[in-house]
C-alpha cells in the first residue's frame, strides 16, 4: 500500500440497517466491527485521529471521508481482494437490508431488487422477529428440514407472514416452514441473476444465513463453493473495497 503503509485505513459501510467498520493497518485486516445503522456516529467518535476514513453505503455521505464510493465499486474491489486478480466470479449478489444488488462483473450491469422487501434481508429479519430467533439461526432450523419445505407464494412480506401463519395453524414443523421462506427469498433473487453464468459470488450479512445459501444454490442448480461462492467474511466486503478503493484512487 506504498506511502499508505503506515497509516490506520478505515472502511466504512454505512448500509440501511447495519454500519460496518474495516481497521487495514500495515496492509492488513487488523478489526472488524457491525452495528445498527443508526448507531454508526458511534463509530465515527470512536475513531482514532491518525487514519484515512473511506466511506461506501447508503449513509456514506453522512460522515468526513477522505474518499467515498457507490456500493457496486466497493463490492468489486472487495471481492478482488478476497479473492484475488485471478478470481473467476462473474456475478455478485450483494444482499442488503433493503436492496439486493446483482452485479454483472463482465458486462459491468447491475439490476437492483429495491420495490419489495421480499427479496431483501428485511424479509428474513421480519420472518426471524416472528420465530423469536436471529437470521443466522433460521439457517440453522432450515438445515434440520431434511430437504422438505412448504410453497409460500406471495411476494410481499405482509402476505407472505400470512401463508407463514396458515402453516404454522396447520402444525407443519417449524423448519419446514423456515425451509419454504427460504426458497420463496431465493426464487426471488434467483428471478435477477443473469442465464449462463458459471460462478456466482454471495456476500451481505444474509449470506451468514446457511439456508439462504443452500436454497438459492439448489434454485440457481449450481453448487455451493463452486458455482456458489459465499465470500467471506460476506457482511464486510463492501467495508475492505472502500479502503482499497481509497488507497488506489486517493494516494495517487
Amino acid at each position: 500500500m506504498n506511502q499508505s503503509n503506515n497509516k490506520k485505513m478505515i472502511g466504512l459501510d454505512l448500509g440501511s440497517t447495519a454500519a460496518k467498520m474495516v481497521l487495514f493497518h500495515d496492509g492488513k485486516i487488523k478489526e472488524t466491527k457491525a452495528i445498527a445503522s443508526y448507531k454508526y456516529e458511534d463509530f465515527v467518535n470512536q475513531l482514532p485521529d491518525d487514519k484515512f476514513l473511506f466511506s461506501t453505503g447508503y449513509f456514506r455521505k453522512n460522515v468526513e471521508f477522505d474518499l467515498s464510493c457507490t456500493e457496486i465499486t466497493a463490492a468489486k474491489y472487495g471481492v478482488t481482494h478476497l479473492l484475488g486478480e485471478g478470481h473467476q466470479i462473474d456475478v455478485l449478489i450483494d444482499i442488503g437490508g433493503q436492496d439486493t444488488k446483482i452485479i454483472n462483473i463482465a458486462t459491468n450491469d447491475f439490476y437492483l431488487n429495491d420495490k419489495c422487501s421480499a427479496g431483501t434481508g428485511a424479509f428474513l429479519e421480519f420472518m426471524a422477529k416472528y420465530f423469536g430467533s436471529t437470521v443466522e439461526e433460521l439457517g440453522e432450523m432450515h438445515l434440520k428440514a431434511n430437504g422438505e419445505k412448504v410453497q409460500i407464494n406471495s411476494t410481499c412480506s405482509v402476505f407472505a407472514m400470512s401463508e407463514v401463519i396458515s402453516y404454522m395453524v396447520e402444525k407443519i414443523p417449524v423448519q419446514v416452514v423456515i425451509a419454504g421462506i427460504h426458497y420463496s427469498f431465493a426464487r426471488r433473487i434467483a428471478q435477477l441473476v443473469p442465464k449462463n453464468v458459471n460462478r456466482i459470488g454471495l456476500f451481505g450479512g444474509t449470506a451468514l444465513n446457511t439456508g439462504v445459501v443452500h436454497a438459492l444454490a439448489d434454485v440457481l442448480n449450481v453448487k455451493i463453493g463452486d458455482g456458489l461462492v459465499v465470500i467471506d467474511p460476506p457482511q464486510f466486503v463492501n467495508g475492505i473495497g472502500a479502503i482499497l478503493y481509497g488507497v488506489k484512487n486517493y494516494f495517487k
